[in-house]
């Protein structure tokens, strides 16, 4: 997982839904919530947060095209 993140890569759906599920479980946020940010990225993980977390909103931000690019660019 470490080389996977090191390289750039994003985990499996598998992988992150196993880390994010486990977090919601902590008392800490089960007591105050959380802010996930870049997740879900699909509507099947959108499904699957949906069996270990209450989701109260969802923010879509939309960049321009070429800001987007360039901003992808400099990764």
């Amino acid at each position: 997982m470490e080389k996977r993140i090191a390289a750039g890569h994003l985990l499996d759906d598998e992988t992150v839904f196993a880390l994010i599920s486990k977090r919601m479980g902590q008392p800490d946020v089960a007591s105050v919530g959380a802010v996930l940010d870049g997740y879900p990225r699909s509507v099947d993980q959108a499904h699957r947060l949906r069996d270990v977390a209450e989701v109260e909103v969802v923010v879509n931000l939309a960049m321009r095209e070429d800001a987007l690019i360039a901003k992808l660019l400099g990764r």
